[in-house]
This record gives C-alpha cells, sequence and structure tokens, in this order.
C-alpha cells in the first residue's frame, strides 16, 4: 500500500490501516508512526488517532513526546474535546501542569 507524505495525512493513514486490518501486524502503522514521530505536529496528531483507537497508554507516549519535543501546539490540550475521554487519568493531568508550568 503506497501510503501519502505528508505529515496531516500519517495520523489518518495509520486509522485507516487499522480499520482496514492491516495484515502485516501493524507494521505498516508501526512504520507511518515512526515517519511521524519526528514531526512535531504529527506526533500530537498521533495521539488522537491512539485515543480513537482506544490506545490509551499509547496516546500519552505520543503527548509526552510532543513535550519532549517542546510542541507549542500542546498549550490546547486542556481544552481539545479529543482528550475529554482522559481528562481525569492522573498522567494527563500531570502532563497538563507540566505544559502550563513551562
Amino acid at each position: 500500500m503506497s501510503l501519502v507524505q505528508s505529515t496531516p495525512r500519517l495520523p489518518a493513514d495509520a486509522v485507516v490501516l487499522h480499520v482496514a486490518g492491516d495484515t502485516d501486524d501493524g507494521q505498516e502503522r508501526r512504520r507511518v508512526a515512526s515517519r511521524a514521530k519526528d514531526d512535531v505536529a504529527a506526533v500530537r496528531l498521533l495521539s488522537h488517532v491512539a485515543l480513537g483507537l482506544g490506545e490509551t497508554d499509547r496516546a500519552m507516549e505520543y503527548l509526552r513526546q510532543a513535550y519532549d519535543v517542546r510542541s507549542t501546539d500542546l498549550i490546547w490540550i486542556g481544552v481539545r474535546p479529543v482528550f475529554d475521554g482522559i481528562r481525569s487519568e492522573p498522567a494527563f493531568l500531570e502532563l497538563c501542569f507540566q505544559v502550563l508550568s513551562t
């Protein structure tokens, strides 16, 4: 499967691959995520993908990566609806505190 290379498409491609069954045991989805992890915006977007797939721990990993590379977009995680499902999680609250205190 040939995937579009643009950053905004990478998280969407990962979801499509997951829903389609990703017949190679997730290797293509991991490859997409690996390409995206070097891009500040894509890392945060991958957290959205992980949440959509019910992978809360993975979403937090992506959010921590975004924090580590100082993604300025994290300032909005406290109000973005996509994070409503994890808003009361201790790890998410800690990350919010870290973002707001830097």
